[in-house]
C-alpha cells in the first residue's frame, strides 16, 4: 500500500504510465499474488486508480484500504 503500483520492467512501465495519464477511467486488473509485492520501478499512486479488478477477495486490510481510498473493487 506505501509504495503504491510498480512494476519490474522500466520499458513496460513507462507505457503504463502513459496509458494511465491518457484514461478516463482507471481500471487495475491485478491476480491475488500480486498484493504486496514490490517492484523497482513506480507507476502510479492508487489515488490515480478508479476500479480495482481481482480473482479472490484481498485481505481485509486491503479491503478497508480501497473504501476508504473509494476504489471500487471486484473480485
Amino acid at each position: 500500500m506505501e509504495h503504491c503500483l510498480t512494476d519490474s520492467n522500466e520499458n513496460d512501465a513507462e507505457v503504463k504510465k502513459a496509458v494511465i495519464a491518457a484514461s478516463h477511467r482507471k481500471i487495475l486488473a491485478v491476480d491475488h499474488s500480486k498484493f504486496d509485492i514490490v517492484s523497482f520501478v513506480s507507476i502510479a499512486g492508487f489515488d490515480d486508480i478508479d476500479l480495482v479488478v481481482t480473482d479472490a477477495r484481498p485481505n481485509d486490510e486491503w479491503c478497508k484500504f480501497f473504501a476508504e481510498s473509494k476504489i471500487e473493487l471486484i473480485y
